[in-house]
């Protein structure tokens, strides 16, 4: 029992990790919408240029935004650290559960393990896949011309945004955990608190990928950091108190 709460507390330190780097992944987020709405103006201008005025541009020299380089990257390691983390915080749920908090420690271990996996396996699938649009282009030049201009506009949101719903979800049974076992732990108003801001958190992760609602990721990832935090206090000083 407290190996397994040692090792929730460990899982509580590398959620802290995993927080800090989802508030930087919601941030590269921005960033990408961002930059990718240059480049495709950029595309649009390449286009009319070439077939409505007859200038003859390099289309194909413009780079793609380097920040979808680094959306990828940081998605990553994003969804390793929640699947080690998530996975680790219920097995200090599960130490707990060993010492009689209830079946909701149990439940927040099969919980942490499916929903870590099934998430973090969402959200990555979600940038390998990728998704393609048709951008409209028009120019008028004696006459009227439409162009459809097929392009590569970064991951699959929908995929992340599930992925993301689930992890949502998760955390929401992560936290009513932490409040459902708060009197068999050591500090119950800290397993109160982290519940209740685990909570809070995972309904702001819940918001779609639209570019201005990427504040609420941002919050999301910062109250679940503030989570973790606590969860490590509640998992390590309950390693050898007696209830």
């Amino acid at each position: 029992m407290s190996r397994a709460l040692t090792t929730g507390a460990a899982g509580g330190v590398i959620g802290a990790i995993t927080a800090s780097v989802g508030m930087i992944w919601s941030i590269v987020n921005t960033l990408f919408l961002q930059d990718f709405s240059f480049y495709v103006l950029y595309l649009q201008t390449d286009v009319i240029l070439l077939v409505c005025l007859y200038v003859v541009f390099p289309m194909f020299g413009i780079e793609y935004p380097p920040s979808g380089f680094y959306l990828t990257v940081f998605s990553f390691v994003l969804a390793v650290l929640l699947i080690v983390s998530l996975v680790l915080s219920g097995v200090g749920f599960y130490g707990v559960y060993r010492r009689g908090g209830g079946g909701a420690g149990l439940l927040a271990l099969i919980a942490a393990i499916t929903g870590g996996t099934l998430g973090a396996t969402l959200t990555t699938l979600g940038n390998i896949t990728g998704n393609h649009s048709i951008i409209p282009c028009f120019c008028s030049n004696g006459g009227t011309y439409f162009f459809n201009l097929p392009v590569y506009v970064g991951p699959n949101y929908l995929f992340v945004w599930v992925g993301m719903l689930v992890v949502a979800v998760t955390f929401i049974l992560l936290g009513s955990a932490s409040i459902a076992v708060r009197a068999s732990t050591a500090t119950p108003s800290v397993a109160l608190k982290a519940g209740i801001i685990s909570i809070i958190g995972a309904c702001f992760l819940g918001f779609p990928p639209i570019p201005w609602l990427w504040f609420f990721w941002l919050l999301a990832f910062t109250l679940m950091l503030v989570a973790f935090v606590l969860w490590t206090v509640v998992f390590y000083s309950s390693r050898e108190a007696i209830f």
